[in-house]
């Protein structure tokens, strides 16, 4: 098979791998032609990025109403990782997550918590240098692929992929071949980056919704490629400053709608087209909008029925009062967020035991611990994963 033109680029033969599907080697691996710098988009369409960038900015405000909007980044990001490493088959609960993080937990060696480690780590990092003013580059996301591996490469080997991989459907039906290794790759990904380095006319959440699935076809990186393609949306946005911090859980839509979402890439595939993944995504980014902000809306009801839990003033009022932050916690977790003692941090978690806030549990791995059931049932109510509830893992 020769490379063959198409609409939007090029079929290039696969490399002569044993794995490679047959649907795979009868069509080919996809190379995009470099992406466009201008856009001639319908009506329609602007309207619904439009609905879509003011929707972000009523999130971003609607954060700002919590007492401390970290509780909903952390949770964002938590759940994006959980999403991520579910893609690899490393489903993890959010209470083992949270429980794997306390202070002074030993609990032994879980590859896929470490997993979710590795993401957090490396998400926080890639925030932290785009609010520096680094751009959002290949060397940038290139470095983000390489610290999610268990194992860290070797110093100086490079991040791009070196064998044919494909997108597949829930039942395994290949949708197409990411773009193939070497020189068609590489040319491919630089002109991403130019691309995304580039001033637009485009609306932003117009660029984010070409930017993500060229990424997505693209796949340059050797792993990690789907976690990184999705962390690139919430970078972009803070970037732009429509987002203070990664509050959008891309990856909860993205999961929901996972068979739409393969065929509105493959659609650009087959037409060259990248308008009809617009209006995709951009209902899509309405809809997670809607439901973060009724998240916050019942968090902080649920912290105003905790402070009427716990009348007057003391430190078990001010451990109430952030309970929505913290729904699996210890005393020396108390101890440190709050700057008192183990004793003291003890007291407080007898009282709000007693106003019915936290549950003790003892755990062979954790010791004695304590869960805020009403937060946990909150968190795990959003899509979990995995599908089981997080508080079976006390059951």
């Amino acid at each position: 098979m020769n490379e063959r033109d198409a609409t939007g680029g090029m079929w290039v033969p696969v490399a002569g791998e044993g794995d490679v599907p047959e649907a795979i080697r009868r069509e080919g691996a996809w190379a995009p032609r470099p992406l466009p710098s201008h856009v001639v988009l319908a009506t329609r369409t602007h309207r619904g990025l439009a609905r879509a960038e003011q929707a972000l900015g009523r999130l971003d405000e609607a954060a700002e109403r919590l007492p401390d909007r970290s509780y909903l980044v952390d949770y964002t990001m938590l759940r994006e990782a959980q999403s991520s490493a579910a893609l690899e088959d490393a489903c993890v609960s959010l209470t083992d997550v949270l429980l794997a993080k306390l202070p002074g937990a030993k609990p032994a060696p879980d590859p896929a918590v470490e997993a979710i480690t590795r993401y957090l780590e490396a998400s926080r990092r890639a925030f932290g240098t785009v609010r520096d003013g680094a751009d959002i580059d290949l060397p940038l996301l290139g470095e983000i692929s390489r610290q999610l591996g268990p194992v860290p490469p070797p110093e100086g080997s490079g991040f791009w992929r070196e064998r044919t991989s494909w997108i597949s459907g829930r039942d395994g039906t290949p949708v197409v071949a990411h773009t193939p290794p070497g020189p068609h790759l590489q040319a491919t990904a630089q002109q991403w980056q130019e691309w995304v380095r580039a001033d637009h006319d485009l609306p932003l959440v117009a660029k984010v919704a070409i930017g993500h699935p060229q990424l997505e076809l693209i796949h340059p990186f050797a792993g990690g490629n789907g976690y990184v393609a999705r962390l690139y949306v919430s970078l972009e946005l803070v970037r732009a400053g429509v987002l203070r911090d990664q509050i959008l859980p891309l990856s909860r839509w993205l999961d929901r709608y996972r068979d739409e979402y393969y065929q509105k890439l493959r659609a650009i595939v087959d037409t060259g087209s990248f308008e009809e993944f617009m209006v995709f995504f951009a209902e899509g980014v309405d809809e997670l909008c809607t439901e973060q902000i009724n998240l916050i809306k019942r968090m902080e009801k649920l912290r105003t029925e905790h402070l009427k839990a716990v009348p007057g003033a003391g430190n078990a009022r001010r451990v109430a009062s952030e309970l929505i932050g913290m729904p699996v916690t210890n005393h020396q977790l108390i101890a440190q967020r709050f700057d008192i003692s183990i004793k003291g941090a003890t007291d407080v978690a007898k009282k709000l035991q007693r106003a019915g806030l936290l549950t003790v549990k003892d755990n062979a791995k954790y010791k004695k611990t304590y869960i805020a059931h009403d937060v946990l049932e909150l968190l795990s109510s959003l899509d979990p994963v995995p599908p089981a509830s997080d508080d079976a893992v006390f059951g």
